[in-house]
């Protein structure tokens, strides 16, 4: 998340057009590194149903994503590890915010709101440059028609877009890492899957290693999440039409499997043998 979110500020005119300062791009570096912090690999749903001291502490809202940054906090305000301390509060309470925003941004329930914000934004901002002829970016104009009060918020709709998006971007990297990475989380998702049915709790989606047909719910999330998301985000940094591209490629990739795995149910999919 931290080396994606980095290629996409570094390879785009985002970190100008946002008028970022060092503070901004810090806390946004930061939360990257933290966003999954002591993730006890199991998700949301599964803590909320066995009533995990986690989700009782978050009131099952956002629990994991809240969980993550605030045991990062309770690290940061130890006297050994306080990276923050020779900063200025006020600089503190706002990287804060931005590391807060970014990290709660992370929860997949939030998904479709960040399409809909985003896509808003887009189209809003497109029909300004057609309007007045304007050759600024899309991001450069966001920021530059709003209120300066309200300018934090505006930088905070694209990063924590950004963010969300470098989450979930294996779907978008070359065949390899998105395979890999794949192989990794039906592990990750089964082994939650096992558990729920030892606990007589709801299998939760993807985690039925019976009945999971992992091409097909590649093929699907692919093209129905990932694809418009990287589809957005190349609008606002021409940079991730890499990601774009690649989900299609991925989607065909899958596809492929997925022919082979209709016919032959025997088909392995993946090289190792722990799924």
């Amino acid at each position: 998340v931290l080396q994606t979110t980095n290629a996409i500020l570094e390879n785009s005119t985002l970190k100008e057009d946002l008028e970022l300062n060092q503070y901004d791009l810090c806390a946004v570096f930061i939360a990257c590194a933290i966003h999954d912090f002591q993730h006890p690999g199991l998700n949301n749903t599964y803590l909320i149903n066995s009533h995990d001291d986690i989700a009782i502490t978050y009131n099952d809202i956002s629990v994991l994503e809240n969980y993550h940054v605030s045991t990062a906090f309770k690290v940061l305000q130890r006297r050994d590890s306080d990276i923050f301390s020779e900063l200025k509060p006020e600089v503190v309470r706002v990287m804060r915010k931005r590391m807060i925003e970014c990290v709660l941004a992370t929860d997949m329930v939030k998904h479709g709101k960040h399409v809909e914000s985003i896509g808003k934004i887009i189209d809003n901002m497109k029909a300004l440059k057609e309007d007045t002829n304007s050759t600024k970016s899309i991001a450069k104009l966001h920021i530059e028609n709003g209120k300066e009060s309200n300018k934090f918020e505006r930088q905070q709709e694209i990063l924590s877009f950004i963010v969300h998006s470098s989450d979930v971007s294996n779907t978008g990297k070359e065949w390899s890492i998105c395979k890999e990475w794949t192989r990794i989380l039906m592990i990750e998702f089964f082994a939650q899957g096992d558990l729920e049915k030892q606990q007589n709790l709801p299998v939760s989606f993807l985690c039925d290693r019976e009945t999971t047909n992992i091409p097909s719910c590649q093929i699907v999330f692919i093209q129905n999440v990932i694809r418009p998301c990287f589809g957005l985000l190349k609008e606002l940094a021409p940079c991730a039409n890499y990601y774009y591209e690649n989900t299609e490629k991925n989607i065909n990739n899958w596809k492929e499997i997925k022919e082979l795995l209709d016919k032959d149910p025997k088909y392995v999919i993946f090289e190792s043998t722990e799924i």
